[in-house]
């Protein structure tokens, strides 16, 4: 049996305990004082927790003040814990109960979950609930499950009252910042200065003002919106369709899905709605508002057609020849249309198309004294031009009607301002020489 020899030891032993680096998370859902005094009860209550213990390093609070517990994407704190934890800077997580955590049962446990395969652990103060522990996480399973049952039947409580005062004209604050009234807390009381700017508005948009022209307008004006914004085009149209203008409330036009995804939908008879007529003071009339609306409607339906150089027309009149359309340019201050493929310098032997003689021939076939682009654009398919000085229109009830032009004389063209305008030309040339 071979020696053994003990060497004793010459130092004695040091125990280095390795102090936990314990956070804290703290929330509340509103900004309310009862609300914001629990958020700061609850902010110095885990500060002194952690510091009075010997075993914990401070590793921070982390604190959301007046964000929903139903999800976690919009808790900026929250994140923040999170990515800490990933870091290794957390150990340990302390707060007060499971629904200040979170109140959706799924997030909750992918969370959690997340936490304990790093070795990081959660616990919560009120249900005495420790995540790495045996049972902790059915016991979190359960009252998880109660928290978010809580926030669900909150929320029916919240919106069955909410019905019961939109049953009584009262919109408990929905929508209530509106440009052009302010709310004295029972009803709508108009602005004078922007009920004028509003009334301006819709009076630009009746003589041809497009959305973009009268954004254009307030902002070069130095107006701003309720919230002291500049106008956008979006809320430009929002303020020409609101209805609330000719006196009528219209309550639950959009509603959300449920508390936990927090998503908001358009009410197309999903939900109930409230619609209350001559609600409050109308700062347009009936009338006018109906005629803005058949204008924003109209243009939303010729769409690409209302932009620059683009008229009913494009798209509309087709050569013979060729095959191509026509397309729209002016020429001596005149509006003309001719053939793409020549208006390219390429080969093909159609002739011009005066814009006069293009509206007064469609005028002839549709029986109107003036033209109307919206009955042009239900009436008429396309138009053909086979010939010099012929017009075939292909209608939309599939019949065909054949036309022909006559050209524009010299004594229709030579009209007085045409030679007025000619003489101040050639007058120029001369001063300038």
């Amino acid at each position: 049996m071979p020696a053994v020899k003990v060497i004793p030891a010459t130092k004695p032993l040091e125990y280095k305990i390795k102090k936990k680096k314990v956070a804290a998370y703290a929330r509340v859902s509103t900004d309310k004082e009862d609300q914001e005094s629990s958020y700061e009860a609850q902010v110095m209550h885990f500060t002194r927790l952690i510091q009075n213990n010997p075993e914990w390093k401070f590793a921070g609070i982390y604190t959301d003040d007046g964000f929903t517990g139903t999800k976690t994407t919009n808790r900026k704190q929250f994140i923040q814990m999170m990515n800490d934890c990933r870091a290794g800077k957390i150990d340990i997580i302390l707060t007060k109960s499971i629904s200040r955590f979170a109140r959706n049962t799924v997030d909750l446990l992918v969370t959690v979950r997340e936490l304990k395969e790093r070795g990081i652990e959660v616990r919560f103060e009120k249900e005495n609930i420790c995540t790495l522990a045996t049972d902790g996480e059915i016991m979190l399973t359960i009252m998880a499950s109660f928290a978010q049952f809580e926030s669900e039947s909150l929320s029916e409580n919240v919106k069955w009252g909410m019905h019961k005062r939109f049953e009584k004209g009262d919109p408990c604050g929905c929508g209530t910042e509106v440009y052009g009234y302010r709310w004295d807390g029972k009803n709508f009381v108009i602005e004078p200065e922007e009920a004028r700017v509003i009334q301006n508005m819709y009076d630009r948009l009746l003589r041809g003002d497009s959305v973009y022209a009268i954004t254009k307008w307030l902002n070069s004006e130095g107006r701003e919106t309720v919230r002291g914004k500049k106008f956008s085009m979006t809320t430009v149209r929002r303020i020409l369709g609101n209805e609330l203008y000719i006196g009528k409330l219209t309550l639950m036009k959009t509603y959300i899905e449920n508390c936990i995804s927090k998503k908001v939908k358009r009410n197309n008879g999903e939900r109930r709605k409230y619609e209350f007529q001559d609600h409050h003071p109308a700062i347009i009339e009936r009338n006018v508002f109906d005629k803005a609306q058949e204008i924003l409607m109209h243009r939303a339906k010729m769409g690409y057609l209302l932009k620059k150089d683009i008229t009913c027309f494009t798209h509309k009149i087709q050569c013979a020849v060729c095959g191509k359309y026509y397309v729209r340019f002016q020429k001596d201050g005149y509006v003309h249309w001719v053939c793409r493929t020549r208006r390219r310098g390429k080969e093909c032997n159609s002739k011009y198309l005066p814009d006069d003689k293009l509206k007064e021939n469609c005028c002839k076939v549709m029986g109107l004294k003036e033209f109307d682009e919206k009955m042009f654009s239900e009436r008429i398919d396309k138009i053909v031009v086979p010939e010099q000085y012929r017009l075939v229109f292909h209608m939309k009830d599939g019949s065909v009607i054949d036309t022909t032009w006559m050209p524009v004389s010299r004594k229709d063209w030579w009209t007085p301002e045409r030679r007025a305008e000619r003489s101040m030309k050639y007058k120029g040339r001369r001063l300038g020489a």
